[in-house]
């Protein structure tokens, strides 16, 4: 995932100037997010129910087919994004 967000972001930089690529130069950290929580509810119990039966560290292989760019916000107290542009990944 850092190699494809690496060469994301020299493209923007090639459009739209190395000066306006967002997070340009910032530790990535990928992940795969399994769920939002619209609720409250304590990091224990969160925990305890993401590793009852297995392990806490769960590993998985994610095969990433497409990219888009999009526009993110949060005007309404959420993430919202609309997809401006999407290209298919060749398999390689």
């Amino acid at each position: 995932m850092a190699g494809i967000r690496d060469d994301l972001q020299d493209a923007i930089g090639e459009e739209w100037g190395s000066e306006n690529v967002p997070e340009r130069g910032t530790v990535f950290h990928p992940h795969l997010t399994v769920a939002y929580s619209t609720g409250a509810a304590s990091i224990r119990d969160i925990h305890s129910r993401l590793v009852t039966g297995g392990d806490a560290h769960v590993q998985a292989t994610v095969h990433i087919t497409a990219v888009s760019l999009i526009q993110l916000n949060r005007d309404r107290g959420a993430y919202e994004w609309t997809d401006v542009a999407r290209t298919e990944l060749g398999r390689g």
